[in-house]
């Protein structure tokens, strides 16, 4: 789309590039990128000037933010979502962690644009402002783009929640 570009087991954005922009490496499986070891869930972000090598093993996913994206669409309120890990706070977007344990709530919250990469499988109630409650399933390794939201959730699956957000 006009933010971000995703490849699974593929960085054609490896060398420096402007057209590139910042990268954010995603491991889904153990691999290796220069030398150093990443496990699934472990992320590495690269800025527009930096290169890496190929990452060794399959099960990674780059992801290159288009340095000309528009500007974000931010949700009609700003609450920050409670329970997460910060693994990434830049001038662009961030990442962090999104956890939730079996049977347990977030209370509402709100998220820009963003890039959710799913780790574990689970089911979440949604609770979004002015829709009727509904329950998603998440699948392991799955990849989308999502637009503002405010919402609660709670995990009603059999797994802890775990995916890798990139906000904008």
């Amino acid at each position: 789309n006009d933010f971000v570009r995703v490849m699974k087991n593929a960085a054609p954005c490896a060398s420096a590039s402007a057209k590139c922009g910042d990268r954010v490496l995603v491991a889904l499986a153990p691999v290796s990128v220069d030398g150093r070891a990443m496990q699934r869930g472990d992320i590495r972000v690269f800025k527009a000037s930096e290169s890496y090598s190929e990452p060794k093993g399959q099960g990674f996913l780059e992801v290159a933010v288009n340095p000309r994206h528009p500007n974000p669409i931010a949700p009609p309120v700003r609450i920050s979502p409670e329970k997460n890990s910060m693994i990434y706070d830049g001038p662009d977007f961030f990442i962090f962690l999104e956890q939730l344990e079996l049977g347990d709530s977030r209370p509402r919250h709100s998220h820009s644009q963003r890039v959710v990469v799913v780790l574990n499988q689970t089911e979440l109630l949604q609770q979004v402002d002015g829709q009727a409650d509904f329950v998603r399933g998440v699948t392991p390794d799955d990849v989308r783009f999502n637009e503002p939201v405010v919402h609660a959730v709670k995990n009603m699956g059999k797994a802890p929640l775990r995916n890798i957000i990139i906000e904008l």
